[in-house]
């Protein structure tokens, strides 16, 4: 057996919303499971239910102590409420995510910016793509081929922390993902609540 530290595998920072936020993200999943009845698998669960800032891929330790660092330094913004503004299923030609979208806030844009700049100066690849606020619902590995008619209303949703996520191990079988740290959003610098253990 390897003495060597755990990776933490598929690392992201994210924004985790309240708990009214992911009742209100479930209400809306259990409306799109009402009619997708043949897709029985890949269904984001309330737990896991979050808004990345930015994938980091997989870290060492020594790495993932310093993106806590990094986010402990900031100027965290205060809880925020974003809208919900539609569903969307991705990609197009041959979709298997259902997503929240999301209307963004200059705070957020502002956040995920900083943590782009910080994951460049990590010497991560630069993330070419428009930040695209939205939460998945649905990873399914089978295409929809029948995509429903749903026009939900929008609806407020609001976030409270962010935290450093990681792929749970296989003996977490309640969730798809775990948090390593989280902080506060307040407005101030942020203080580490929840280090991992």
């Amino acid at each position: 057996m390897s003495d060597a530290p755990a990776l933490l595998s598929r690392a992201f920072l994210a924004a985790l919303p309240t708990l009214a936020g992911r009742s209100a993200l479930l209400d809306l999943q259990d409306c799109l499971q009402a009619s997708l009845v043949d897709i029985d698998q890949g269904w984001t669960l309330a737990d896991d239910l979050h808004l990345t800032l930015r994938f980091l891929g997989d870290l060492s330790p020594a790495q993932a102590e310093s993106w806590c660092d990094f986010v402990t330094q900031l100027t965290l913004p205060p809880s925020f409420d974003l809208c919900f503004e539609r569903l969307d299923f991705w990609p197009p030609r041959a979709p298997g995510l259902a997503v929240a979208r999301l209307v963004g806030i200059p705070d957020l844009s502002d956040l995920a910016l900083r943590c782009e700049q910080q994951a460049r100066a990590c010497g991560l690849h630069a993330e070419t793509r428009s930040y695209v606020p939205h939460i998945t619902l649905l990873r399914s590995k089978r295409r929809l081929s029948r995509l429903p008619a749903l026009k939900p209303q929008p609806f407020s949703l609001g976030f409270e922390r962010v935290a450093l996520m990681m792929r749970a191990s296989p003996a977490q079988a309640s969730a798809r993902y775990a948090v390593h740290a989280s902080w506060p959003l307040t407005g101030a610098a942020g203080g580490l609540i929840e280090p991992a253990n």
